[in-house]
């Protein structure tokens, strides 16, 4: 099936050129899926079993540091022990 280009393409290619990612909602069968695989360079298929086996028995790494501390010192939010949001992003989604 050819893409159909959709209204929403041109300001997700803005906002991406900013941003690391983006969630897509809408009703099913309007093209949310394809354009998002237009411009990934990494999925992950959650509807395929063994990689969202993957997903459930990998570990985040930030999980269980066994630091008391929120923050270790010398480590910001988000980089990881006792920190309870994930590390940033450090990859470009799109390549360019």
């Amino acid at each position: 099936m050819e893409y159909r280009p959709r209204l929403v393409d041109t300001e997700l290619d803005a906002l991406l050129e900013g941003l690391p990612a983006v969630s897509l909602k809408g009703p099913k069968a309007v093209g949310k899926t394809e354009t998002a695989l237009r411009r990934a360079r990494t999925v992950h298929r959650l509807d395929d079993p063994a990689q969202l086996e993957i997903v459930r028995g990998a570990p985040a790494p930030w999980s269980n540091c066994g630091s008391s501390s929120r923050f270790p010192p010398g480590r910001p939010p988000g980089t990881g022990c006792g920190d309870s949001r994930p590390p940033p992003c450090t990859s470009s989604p799109i390549p360019r």
